[in-house]
C-alpha cells in the first residue's frame, strides 16, 4: 500500500506542479502531523524553490559573543561557536536588519539534541512538546520503507542539561502506525498520536495515554474512535489539559469525503470517556477538520486548512466552548486577507488569545506564488472574536511557509517556518514573538549555528516559559536520519541588531 501511495503522491506532484497538492500531503509539513512526506519542495512551494534565495546575496551579521552569554549559559557544556553568524540576503538597503529599540529581551541557542549515532533507525524531529523541564521528541518516518523509525523520546532538564530519560515504541509493535509523529505534554500526562494506526481498521488511527506514576511513566488508555472506518487518521493532531483530550481524525468521511472530525475526551470516575465528536456544519469535502487542534480554558481550536468555503485552498479555523450542554460551536474563523492561504493548517490557543497560521498565504500585493505565509491572532471582544493583529516577515524571502506551525504560552509565542532557505536550501527556521501590552508583537528571527540545508527546521514548535524547542524533521528520504531539535532559552537583550516584523491591524497589508 505504501508503496502505491507513493506513486500516486508523484502523480499528484506533476498533476500540481503550480499549485497546492493534497491537503493530506502538504500538511505532512506542518503542525506536527503526520510526520515524514513527499519531496517537500513540491508540496510547499509548487515547484522547486526560487532560485533568488539561493542566488541573492549574503552579507553576515556577528552577533552575540559568547562573552556576553548569561554566566549559567556560558558554563553550559552545549557545543556553541564563538559567534552565531546570520546570513541575511538583501536586494536593497531597506531589507536590512533594524534595531528593536522596544523589545526588552531575546531568545539564544542553548543546545542541539540529535539521534545517538549508535541508532540510526531512530529519525527525530517530527513532533516536540515541551512542559516545564521534561521535553517530548516524536521520530520522522522513511516514507518509502513505509516503517516508523524508532519512537518517541522523553528528555528531562537537569541544571542546565538535557539527558534522555525514557523511550516509548508502540505498544503493540506496530510499525506503520506513525507512532509519535503529534505529541502533547501536560503536566503529567503524554498524548502520542499514531494515525496511521490499524486496530479499528485499516489506518484508522489510535492515540496512547501515558501518565507518569511512581517515578515512572506507564501506557494509561488506548483511545480510538468509537466507529472507526479506514483512512480516518485519528491522532494526526492531539492536544490536551487536566481533564480534556482533543484528537483530530482529518481524513473522516464525516457527511462528505475528507471532511474530517475531532473527538473529545473526558476524565471522570471510570477513566476517560468520549464525550463528543466535533465537526463542520456543515460538512465539506476535502476541508480536513482536525488537522490541527488546540484547547485551553474551556476552549476548543480546530484548524480546516482544506475547507473552501471561501475560495479554493482558503481554510477556516471553528472555535468552540464549554457549556452546560456540552462542547458547541461559537464561532468560525475566516482569512482575514486573501485566500488559497490552508488557514487553520495550525492554531494555537492560550489566556483568551487565539493564533491561526496561514502558511501557503501570498502577501498582499505581491504576484509570486510562493507559499510565503502569515499568522493571525484572535481575541474574544463584547462582539465576538475579531482579528487584532497579522504576523509576517518583512522580507518576504526570509518567511517561506510561516505559520506552518505554532506554539503560544503566556505573552510569547514561537511560529515555525519549515521550507525557509536563509540559512541554506530548505533549511527552515522558526521565529520568537513577544506580545506587548499595546497589542504590539516583536518577533525574532531563531538561529541555531548548526542549521543545515534540507533540515526542515520549524516542522514543529514548542513553548514553555523560558524554553523554545524547535523540531528539525530533516529530509526523510535519507538515511542515517538528520533531523534534530534545537532548544533556545530567553535571556537579557544583548544584541544591537535584531530583524523586525510588523504587526497589522486587520484589513491593512503588512509591508511586503
Amino acid at each position: 500500500m505504501d508503496g502505491f501511495r507513493v506513486f500516486m503522491n508523484c502523480i499528484c506532484m506533476c498533476v500540481f506542479a503550480a499549485g497546492p497538492m493534497r491537503l493530506g500531503d502538504f500538511a505532512l509539513l506542518g503542525n506536527q502531523n503526520m510526520g515524514g512526506g513527499v519531496p517537500v519542495e513540491t508540496l510547499i512551494h509548487g515547484d522547486s524553490a526560487p532560485t533568488a534565495i539561493a542566488s541573492a546575496y549574503k552579507p553576515t551579521l556577528d552577533i552575540l559573543p559568547l562573552d556576553i552569554l548569561p554566566l549559567e549559559i556560558a558554563h553550559s557544556n552545549a557545543r556553541r561557536p564563538n559567534k552565531v553568524h546570520v546570513e541575511i540576503p538583501i536586494s536593497n538597503t531597506s531589507d536590512l536588519i533594524k534595531p528593536a529599540a522596544s523589545l526588552s529581551s531575546s531568545w539564544r541557542w542553548h543546545n542541539t539534541i540529535a539521534p545517538d549515532t549508535n541508532h540510526d533507525d531512530w529519525k527525530f524531529g517530527a513532533a516536540v512538546s515541551i512542559h516545564e523541564r521534561v521535553l517530548a521528541i516524536g521520530p520522522a518516518r522513511n516514507w518509502d520503507i513505509g516503517v516508523d523509525q524508532g519512537g518517541v523520546q522523553l528528555y528531562k532538564r537537569i541544571g542546565l542539561n538535557w539527558f534522555q530519560s525514557t523511550a516509548f515504541s508502540h505498544p503493540y509493535g506496530d510499525t506503520h502506525s506513525q507512532f509519535g509523529s503529534c505529541v502533547c505534554l501536560q503536566n503529567n500526562m503524554l498524548l502520542v498520536g499514531a494515525p496511521r494506526d490499524s486496530q479499528g481498521a485499516c489506518e484508522s488511527g489510535a492515540t496512547f495515554l501515558y501518565e507518569f506514576f511512581d517515578d515512572q511513566w506507564q501506557l494509561g488508555a488506548t483511545l480510538l474512535r468509537s466507529a472507526s472506518y479506514e483512512a480516518d487518521q485519528f491522532g494526526a493532531a492531539v492536544a490536551c489539559d487536566e481533564n480534556t483530550l482533543v484528537i483530530g481524525a482529518p481524513k473522516a468521511d464525516q457527511g462528505a469525503q475528507d471532511s474530517g472530525a475531532v473527538e473529545v475526551f473526558e476524565r471522570d470516575a471510570n477513566g476517560w470517556r468520549n464525550v463528543a465528536t466535533l465537526v463542520s456544519n456543515p460538512p465539506k469535502a476535502g476541508a480536513l477538520f482536525g488537522l490541527s487542534v488546540a484547547i485551553d480554558a474551556g476552549n476548543i481550536i480546530v484548524g480546516a486548512p482544506g475547507d473552501r468555503t471561501d475560495g479554493n485552498f482558503s481554510g477556516r479555523a471553528f472555535i468552540f466552548s464549554r457549556n452546560a450542554s456540552g462542547w458547541t460551536l461559537e464561532t468560525t474563523l475566516s482569512c482575514p486577507v486573501g485566500g488559497r492561504g490552508w488557514f487553520g493548517n495550525a492554531v494555537a490557543v492560550n489566556q483568551g488569545r487565539v493564533l491561526v497560521g496561514a502558511p501557503r498565504l501570498t502577501r498582499p500585493q505581491q504576484t509570486d506564488f510562493d507559499a510565503r505565509g502569515a499568522a493571525f491572532e484572535f481575541q474574544n471582544a463584547r462582539d465576538g472574536w475579531r482579528c487584532v493583529a497579522t504576523i509576517m516577515p518583512i522580507n518576504t524571502l526570509q518567511g517561506d511557509s510561516f505559520g506552518c506551525s505554532l506554539a503560544l504560552h503566556q505573552q510569547r509565542a514561537v511560529f515555525g517556518a519549515s521550507s525557509d532557505s536563509l540559512a541554506g536550501r530548505l533549511a527552515g527556521a522558526a521565529f520568537a514573538g513577544t506580545r506587548f501590552t499595546n497589542g504590539t508583537w516583536n518577533v525574532e528571527r531563531l538561529v541555531a549555528p548548526d542549521c543545515a540545508e534540507q533540515q526542515l527546521a520549524g516542522h514543529a514548535v514548542s513553548i514553555f516559559g523560558s524554553s523554545i524547542v524547535v523540531g528539525r524533521l530533516g529530509n526523510p528520504q535519507e538515511d542515517p536520519a538528520p533531523g534534530a531539535v534545537s532548544i533556545f532559552a530567553l535571556m537579557p537583550m544583548q544584541i544591537a541588531q535584531q530583524e523586525v516584523l510588523t504587526t497589522s491591524p486587520i484589513g491593512e497589508a503588512a509591508a511586503p
